[in-house]
């Protein structure tokens, strides 16, 4: 199969969304590596989710289920989840703080609420676990423990459809707050709510992206997605503008 390999355009805004010319993964075209800028024992993992992992770090792995389809990345391949999705084999947050960042390119406006990435049974919110689930104009953190639920949301931009989008959700375990960062845009947190601070984020099973922990919601996310990083704590603006530099994109 041929894959043809893009770089971003940046925009106006500072930002990126359409891809122009060729480019590989930063390791692979620069030289440079995720641990140049972030320690080793941060990085839970980093899945390229190119067929050449060489460049992947740490244990987690990316489990291809159902009708996904490789397609051009942000850089190099990425994997369209639209009748599928990608299992984090590995990646089973409890208590602990964790960031979750990847490129999305999402292929129209959704209907209704399908996941980008989750581990609870997402047809009722007091279910245990998490989500974060697109809806269109905004992006959706949901956490129940069985009996409490909360919920919150995050605009995203109006521009989304011309091409990749970067997503990251922040959760501080210490702080007992979760935050969204849109395009390397500044951390915007919020509280728990108190019934549920100190709650296992554990869900129905594993952290799938894509699809909630069932792996069968019955709305499927219409999107690529590529550059699946995990940080094992929670990141801080500073950081966020790190890992932007590390894309040689300007926060």
């Amino acid at each position: 199969m041929l894959i043809v390999y893009r770089a971003f355009d940046v925009l106006k805004s500072g930002k990126y969304r359409t891809q122009e010319t060729e480019l590989e993964t930063p390791a692979k075209s620069g030289g440079k590596t995720l641990t140049g800028y972030f320690d080793s024992e941060d990085i839970l993992a980093y899945l390229t989710l190119d067929s050449d992992t060489q460049y992947d770090l740490g244990d987690i792995k990316a489990v291809l289920s159902g009708s996904t389809n490789a397609t051009t990345g942000y850089y190099s391949e990425g994997v369209n989840v639209k009748g599928g999705y990608i299992s984090l084999e590995g990646f089973d947050p409890d208590a602990e703080s964790f960031t979750v960042a990847m490129m999305v390119r999402i292929h129209g406006k959704e209907d209704d609420d399908p996941s980008i990435i989750g581990n609870k049974d997402w047809e009722n919110g007091i279910n245990p676990g998490f989500v974060l689930s697109f809806r269109g104009e905004d992006v959706k953190f949901n956490l129940g423990d069985g009996e409490n639920r909360m919920d919150e949301t995050w605009d995203v931009p109006t521009d989304y459809t011309e091409g990749w989008m970067h997503v990251i959700l922040v959760v501080d375990r210490e702080n007992e707050t979760v935050g969204v960062s849109i395009d390397f845009g500044g951390l915007d947190t919020r509280d728990f709510e108190e019934t549920l601070k100190g709650v296992s984020f554990k869900g129905i099973g594993g952290v799938n992206v894509g699809q909630d922990g069932t792996g069968s919601y019955h709305y499927g996310f219409n999107s690529d997605v590529d550059e699946i990083v995990i940080f094992g704590k929670a990141l801080s603006d500073s950081e966020i503008a790190k890992l932007a530099a590390y894309y040689g994109i300007a926060s």
